[in-house]
């Protein structure tokens, strides 16, 4: 359900199998070299390092030493976790409705604040997904998504809701100059088209403009 590389190494958010870590040293022989039970849907991972944040569906962060394969720390954000991102020295975690912000001590994580993030999953029950550009966090919903002023990383300020007719958003990935691009569907579900759309976040990330849409086949 997720991925996140580390070196040679890739974490692999496995769903209820846990965290794989497969080992890429010797790409041709790629194998998997932990596979760590966590008790719940692994759903989410980033990593730092060695170490891995795993987003679980229980609502439990845990973190784990990659190359030991032993998980550290377990903390419960109270839902379940829908995307993790390292953005600069902070760790983020998206839940329906709410983005946390967390520091890094060494191998201990801890939330310092977080916001209020509208919006849910449609139908299709998609996870919803977190991206970041110019100081600023993207936090997707079935139909559309949120930007979050990150200019104090521990304390998000939710600054602007972008809403749209179609229910199948996916991601928002920005390009880092004020565009950003969209996976798309007017369905929650995976029937139907997907598309990606161009929309404008300028000024500042504050803004969600309709640009363009390329239209897939199906």
């Amino acid at each position: 359900l997720g991925v996140s590389l580390a070196g040679s190494l890739v974490a692999v958010a496995d769903g209820p199998a846990g965290l794989a870590v497969v080992d890429l040293a010797d790409p041709v022989n790629a194998q998997i070299i932990h596979q760590i039970p966590l008790s719940s849907s692994a759903r989410a991972v980033a990593t730092a390092g060695p170490i891995a944040y795993v987003g679980l569906a229980s609502g439990d962060l845990a973190v784990a030493d990659l190359i030991t394969g032993t998980v550290l720390q377990r903390i419960n954000l109270g839902a379940a976790i829908q995307d993790v991102a390292l953005i600069g020295d902070a760790l983020y975690a998206l839940t329906i409705g709410r983005l946390y912000a967390l520091s890094l001590d060494g191998d201990e994580v801890m939330v310092e604040g977080s916001v209020a993030v509208p919006g849910g999953t449609g139908a299709g029950g998609r996870r919803l997904r977190l991206s970041a550009g110019l100081n600023r966090g993207y936090a997707s919903y079935t139909s559309g998504f949120n930007v979050v002023n990150l200019a104090d990383p521990f304390d998000p300020v939710h600054v602007f809701q972008n809403n749209t007719a179609q229910f199948g958003w996916k991601q928002l990935v920005p390009n880092g100059s004020g565009l950003a691009l969209a996976a798309v569907s007017p369905n929650s579900t995976d029937d139907g088209p997907h598309h990606i759309s161009l929309y404008n976040l300028e000024p500042e990330g504050t803004s969600g403009q309709f640009i363009t849409t390329s239209v897939s086949a199906g």
